[in-house]
């Protein structure tokens, strides 16, 4: 113990102050026992009777804070692990009044609907939830309790292989709401509302009376209305080319799918400045 300063030290060798310095060598690492902390320090150089300059690398204060000192500089994250009061933080996390922060110091500082988990990086933040398994799944769940569907009532899935409930198509993205499957996007670009296995790129399905209906709202107070556009962008286009067509189908007696009725619409001349086109309206 130290008679002046009341301090105590543990290391390869015993040290203590009692009116002269007695240092002993090999002392490169030691406990510190002061008034109002601990301290564990390394890297100290020293000799006989030669005051000894450590690098201090923990520190557990009279308050019950624990800081493990690391090289991150002050203002940011001042240490590689550490708890002091309600902040945690490890190498870059950060944990402050129930809000995690990686890479921020102050996660709260984000907008409050997403602030609960920030992670910051100055130019490509990203986050990656892997698995080993290929026929695997892995998912991003939004729950508003904890008893059946409370825990799914909605969620993004991503499905390696066909695992999903319904799912008939791997490498495919599954997205939840009201705790059901309502949209899918499959690994050939296929989106499905309705549908778990669409088999167009836009496939809409509904078993309700009148429905699917697609809307296209125009809310300009101008003279001009919505549309839609078909395009075909060919790089050899000629005459009598079909450029476009709606077509009207449904099941026959026997189950098959068939087409009753379609709209056409063709590029009869196709020379510029001369250009005609014609509408082909046919049933069975």
């Amino acid at each position: 113990a130290d008679g002046a300063d009341r301090n105590a030290y543990i290391g390869n060798n015993l040290y203590y102050n009692s009116g002269v310095k007695r240092l002993y060598n090999d002392q490169t690492s030691h406990i510190l026992f002061r008034a109002g902390y601990i301290s564990f320090r390394t890297d100290g150089a020293s000799t006989e009777d030669v005051a000894f300059t450590p690098t201090e690398r923990m520190k557990i204060a009279e308050d019950g804070a624990v800081d493990v000192v690391g090289a991150f500089t002050a203002g940011t994250i001042a240490s590689d692990a550490g708890v002091s009061g309600t902040t945690g933080y490890f190498s870059g996390i950060t944990h402050i009044a129930n809000k995690l922060g990686i890479n921020t110091g102050s996660p709260a500082s984000w907008d409050g609907e997403g602030d609960d988990f920030v992670i910051y990086n100055t130019t490509t933040p990203g986050m990656t939830i892997a698995t080993n398994d290929t026929s695997g799944r892995a998912s991003i769940l939004f729950a508003d309790g904890t008893s059946s569907s409370e825990k799914y009532r909605g969620g993004i899935t991503y499905d390696h292989a066909t695992g999903v409930s319904g799912g008939t198509v791997a490498d495919t993205m599954y997205f939840r709401t009201a705790a059901s499957i309502n949209m899918t996007l499959t690994g050939a670009g296929n989106v499905g509302i309705g549908t778990q296995s669409p088999s167009e790129l836009l496939h809409l399905v509904s078993a309700a009376s009148d429905k699917p209906y697609i809307l296209i709202e125009n809310t300009n107070a101008d003279t001009t209305g919505p549309g839609i556009k078909m395009h075909k962008n060919s790089a050899s286009p000629a005459d009598g080319d079909e450029i476009g067509h709606l077509t009207f189908m449904a099941d026959n007696s026997a189950g098959h799918t068939t087409g009753f009725a379609n709209i056409t619409a063709k590029s009869d001349d196709v020379t510029d400045g001369t250009e005609d086109g014609s509408l082909h309206l046919m049933t069975r």
